[in-house]
């Protein structure tokens, strides 16, 4: 677990995957659309995880974490 997450304690962890992304983008300041750019997909994709919708692919998932500058399993689990 990274600092972020440590300094949140359980009530981040509690949160689904898709919430800890959505937290982690505003904590980091980016709008969808900087997110999005950052990580070379779309806004529309963006959404669709931050509302649980669908799953980011493996290769995504590495991306996500890299871009919000926190480890995988933070956000995954």
């Amino acid at each position: 677990m990274d600092n972020f997450a440590r300094e949140c304690g359980e009530k981040f962890e509690k949160n689904k995957w898709h919430v800890r992304i959505r937290i982690l983008r505003k904590v980091n300041n980016l709008s969808q659309k900087e997110f999005a750019e950052k990580c070379i997909i779309t806004e529309k994709c963006v959404w669709s995880w931050e509302s649980g919708n669908s799953v980011p692919s493996k290769r995504n998932k590495k991306i996500i974490a890299a871009v919000l500058g926190v480890d995988e399993k933070t956000i995954f689990g």
